[in-house]
């Protein structure tokens, strides 16, 4: 999977200090507060990963309910606005099926109409 380099940089980060002090996993991202005993030591279950991302939205003062599979959608549109083909979303999102990936998608009119002058305009 591509990692967008403002993004390596920031895991190559974590990977080199805060990982080797959390718990021995197999997992890359590892729950420092998962119990020995439970099936989900070492990860993060559903619960933990939208209580993150929660966090994070509010913390980051952006409006708005936040959930993993809105920042999913918001992570398609974003693809598509910046000039991705929607091929290049429907691997990146691991749908089989592109009719799956246009659900994801939420063009505004705005979009479409500049879509529309890109390709009929002369360079």
């Amino acid at each position: 999977m591509p990692i967008p380099p403002i993004l390596l940089t920031i895991l190559q980060s974590y990977m080199a200090t805060i990982r080797p002090s959390l718990p021995a996993s197999k997992f890359v991202f590892v729950n420092p507060n998962g119990a020995s005993t439970s099936g989900l030591y070492g990860r993060y279950g559903a619960r933990s990963i939208a209580d993150l991302v929660r966090a994070a939205g509010d913390g980051a003062g952006i409006s708005g309910r936040h959930f993993p599979h809105r920042w999913r959608h918001s992570y398609a549109t974003s693809l598509l606005r910046r000039g991705a083909d929607i091929h290049v979303a429907q691997r990146l999102l691991g749908h089989s099926n592109i009719a799956t990936t246009t659900r994801y998608l939420h063009l505004s009119d705005a979009d479409l109409a500049e879509a529309v002058d890109k390709a009929f305009t002369a360079d």
